[in-house]
C-alpha cells in the first residue's frame, strides 16, 4: 500500500474487480462434480502472468520442503511480512485496499488465506422444505427444523465470490494494524444498490487500542491475543469477538462486502442441490466439521480453519458449517421468508436491529449445522462463537 499523505484514502471496487485478491490465488469451480481448479499467477521475468495447473505448488518454490505444523498449519508466503502491517510507516486503515501474505492449509496443500471460490449464480429453494407439504426441493427436509426457515420459496442470486476460509486471526491483524479509529465511507458496503451500505451512525472502536480490548471478549475462547506465543498458535484460528459491524468494516476495507443470508445459504447448500449440510445429507462428525454434541462430534473448542477438508461445501468453501458461525448482510425477522420468489435480496428494514449468523458453531450439533439453519444477535454482540467471511460481486 503506499499514500502520498496522512490523509485517508478511499477506493471503492467496481462489481467486475477482484480487488486486493488479483494477485493472490483464485479458486474456481467447474463441472459437476464441483472439481477446484487453483490459479497462483506468477510473474515471470518480463513481468508475465504464468498460470500453475498444478493445485499444489507453492508461490515461492523455496518453500516446496517446508513441513506444515498441524497446530497452526501457516506458511507465510514471506516470512519477512506475514505478521507486520501493511505499510509500518502509516497506521492509517485505507478502506478498498489490503494484502495478504498468508497461507492455509487445504487438505494435503496450502494455498492463500485469502482465496475466494466463485458461486455460479442461479436460483434455488431457500428455506427448509417441511416435513409435511409440497415442496420445491425435498433434499433439505428435516422433521426438527426451525419455523423461521419456512416456507421454502425460490430465491436466485447473480454469481459472486465468496471466501474459502472464514476470515482468520492474522488476515484481520492486518486490519487491526491499520485502524486508527476511520469508519468505512458512508454507503458502502450495500449490495445490489439496496441502500444498506454504512451509515454514519453505526458504532466502530474510537482507535486501536480500543479494537484490540474488544477483541478479547471472552478470556477461554478468544482467538486475538496480544501474546506472540499465542497469536502464532492462533494465526489461522476464526477471527471471533467481532461484532457485526467490525466485520462489515473489515469486508469493506478489504474490498469486499459481507455476503447476504441468500448469497450465504445458496454457497452452503450447493445452489440448486439443496444440500441438508455443506457436503450432503450425511450427518455431521469430526470428520465433516468442528462440533460438538453427536456421537462422534467431540470439539471443546475453534481450530485453524481448513481442517475438516472432508466437509468442504459444493463450491469448494471450507467450515460452512462448525468451528466459527458467521455474520451474514441481513437483518433478521422470523417471518422475512415468504412465498414469492426474490432476486438478489436482502432483508434490509432498518427498524430491525438483530443480524443474521449462520453456520452453527463448535458447541453445536446437526440441527444448527444445516444449510438452512438461521438465528440472530444483536449487531454490537461480540460471541466467542462467531466470525464471519467475506463476499464480493462478479
Amino acid at each position: 500500500m503506499k499514500t502520498t499523505s496522512a490523509l485517508l484514502l478511499f477506493s471503492t471496487l467496481t462489481s467486475c474487480q477482484l480487488g486486493p485478491y488479483q494477485d493472490q490465488f483464485t479458486v474456481i469451480i467447474s463441472g459437476n462434480d464441483a472439481a477446484i481448479d487453483i490459479v497462483a499467477p506468477v510473474a515471470d521475468a518480463g513481468g508475465t502472468d504464468q498460470d500453475s495447473n498444478d493445485a499444489t505448488v507453492p508461490l515461492d518454490s523455496n518453500d516446496a520442503t517446508v513441513p506444515l505444523d498441524s497446530n497452526d498449519a501457516t506458511v507465510p508466503l514471506d516470512s519477512n511480512d506475514a505478521t507486520v502491517p501493511l505499510d509500518s510507516n502509516d497506521p492509517h486503515v485505507v478502506y478498498g485496499e489490503s494484502t495478504c501474505s498468508l497461507t492455509c492449509l487445504r487438505d494435503s496443500s496450502i494455498i492463500s488465506c485469502c482465496a475466494t471460490a466463485r458461486v455460479q449464480g442461479g436460483s434455488f429453494p431457500m428455506g427448509r422444505c417441511a416435513a409435511s407439504g409440497s415442496c420445491l426441493n425435498a433434499s433439505d427436509s428435516y422433521a426438527l427444523g426451525m419455523t423461521n426457515e419456512l416456507p421454502e420459496h425460490l430465491a436466485e442470486v447473480d454469481t459472486f465470490y465468496l471466501d474459502v476460509y472464514e476470515v482468520t486471526v492474522g488476515r484481520f491483524k492486518s486490519f487491526v494494524d491499520q485502524f486508527d479509529g476511520t469508519a468505512p465511507p458512508v454507503g458502502a458496503g450495500d449490495h445490489h444498490g439496496l441502500g444498506a451500505g454504512w451509515r454514519a451512525d453505526w458504532p466502530l472502536a474510537k482507535s486501536q487500542a480500543e479494537l484490540k480490548s474488544n477483541l478479547g471478549c471472552d478470556p477461554t475462547h478468544a482467538t486475538w491475543s496480544e501474546n506472540v506465543t499465542l497469536y502464532s498458535h492462533n494465526i489461522n484460528f476464526p477471527i471471533n469477538c467481532v461484532s457485526w459491524y467490525e466485520a462489515f468494516a473489515f469486508c469493506v476495507w478489504d474490498g469486499g462486502r459481507l455476503p447476504t443470508e441468500a448469497e450465504w445459504e445458496y454457497a452452503s447448500a450447493g445452489g440448486s442441490q439443496n444440500l441438508l449440510y455443506p457436503w450432503g445429507s450425511t450427518s455431521p462428525s469430526d470428520a465433516l466439521a468442528v462440533c460438538n454434541g453427536l456421537s462422534g462430534c467431540t470439539a471443546t473448542k475453534l481450530t485453524f480453519v481448513g481442517s475438516k477438508h472432508q466437509g468442504v461445501g459444493w463450491f469448494g468453501h471450507e467450515d460452512l458449517s462448525g468451528n466459527a458461525a458467521e455474520w451474514v448482510f441481513d437483518s433478521f425477522a422470523d417471518d422475512w421468508y415468504s412465498n414469492t420468489s426474490c432476486a438478489n435480496c436482502a432483508n434490509v428494514d432498518p427498524y430491525i436491529s438483530d443480524r443474521v449468523n449462520r453456520g452453527g458453531y463448535f458447541l453445536q450439533d446437526n440441527i444448527y449445522l444445516r444449510s438452512a439453519y438461521r438465528y440472530s444477535a444483536a449487531p454490537a454482540t461480540r460471541g466467542y462463537n462467531v466470525g464471519f467471511r467475506c463476499a464480493k460481486s462478479k
